[in-house]
């Protein structure tokens, strides 16, 4: 279940893996073996969902080369990837790697964002993109239930319009961040976390 690519240069792009939480880069067409493995939840909307590649604009890639790789991804404890009963936690990752192509793999990853994952299945986004200035934008939806047609209490939050939700708890939107996981200037609802990283509001969904 490939779910999404970025380019370093032409002919050598990384491929993630939505189920199996594999990466991939893929030279001249050759697959080369995983760069990492990510323990992730898959069901459903669940997975390795997001990938963006920033510090590519060399023609060419070399040993010192200082690409950093931003993943998101779903993981959740135990016993929570089925109907979420019980008692454990379910969230959305967004990590920051370097990038070791003499050994072609992702080391030094750092911790940019824990988002909610639940209830879900669905609806968890994952787009990852970058702009000029090198500011990272991340997408996450309203993890709505598999049976989309059936509210519940806990992700009909003010971010999604509902006038007497919860509050914005950093769902339901296009979140922006620098390199470091820091605010880009305020948010538009506000500046404190999470509200100082929203950069558009009431997403469904992106996957």
């Amino acid at each position: 279940f490939p779910s999404g690519i970025d380019f370093l240069v032409n002919h050598d792009f990384l491929v993630l893996e939505k189920n199996t939480g594999n990466l991939f880069r893929i030279v001249n067409g050759n697959v080369t073996e995983p760069l990492i493995h990510i323990d992730v939840t898959s069901k459903d909307e669940r997975g390795l969902l997001g990938i963006a590649v920033s510090g590519k604009e060399n023609d060419q890639l070399n040993n010192n080369n200082n690409s950093a790789i931003f993943l998101y991804f779903t993981q959740c404890t135990k016993g929570m990837d089925g109907a979420n009963k019980g008692t454990g936690d379910c969230s959305n990752f967004v990590y920051r790697y370097k990038l070791d192509i003499k050994n072609n793999k992702l080391i030094d990853p750092k911790l940019l964002l824990k988002l909610p994952a639940l209830p879900g299945p669905s609806h968890n986004g994952g787009v990852l993109e970058m702009d000029k200035d090198k500011n990272l934008y991340v997408t996450i939806g309203d993890l709505q239930t598999t049976a989309f047609n059936q509210n519940q209490a806990g992700f009909d939050t003010k971010a999604q319009n509902i006038i007497n939700g919860t509050p914005p708890d950093g769902c339901a939107a296009i979140l922006r961040l620098t390199e470091d996981g820091k605010p880009v200037g305020n948010g538009i609802l506000g500046n404190q976390y999470p509200l100082n990283l929203y950069y558009a509001y009431g997403i469904k969904n992106s996957f």
